[in-house]
């Protein structure tokens, strides 16, 4: 079924944020995902923002993107939820997606990709 699937390029996210992190120079500005900077270069952190971060201080370890698949540890735990640990651990792939329908949309686009 995957046969006619085409690697696909790089995130681009990714790839800007292994740049910035890789320039040396001392006076360079971090512009990348999820943050804000008002006029005068401070990054406020907004109320909402706050009241989540109340909700999650205990268990937050890192700020960082996680990346296109998702966090790791999740996807592990809803994979064994699921399966019940009734699969190889090598034989299980998993991806965080947007909430609602999104993940059908994606799975669909994927089967239109691999079956056209």
């Amino acid at each position: 079924m995957f046969g006619n699937l085409k690697p696909q390029p790089a995130d681009k996210i990714l790839q800007l944020i292994g740049q910035f992190r890789a320039d040396p120079r001392s006076d360079k500005i971090d512009l990348g995902v999820g943050v804000y900077k008002d006029a005068t270069g401070l990054t406020p952190v907004m109320r909402a923002v706050k009241t989540a971060e109340r909700q999650l201080w205990e268990t937050e370890r890192t700020k960082a993107y996680t990346g296109l698949a998702g966090e790791p540890e999740y996807n592990a735990a809803l994979a064994d939820l699921v399966l019940g640990g009734t699969v190889a651990a090598d034989r299980i792939s998993s991806v965080a997606t947007p909430g609602g329908t999104g993940a059908c949309r994606q799975a669909f686009e994927l089967i239109r990709m691999a079956s056209p």
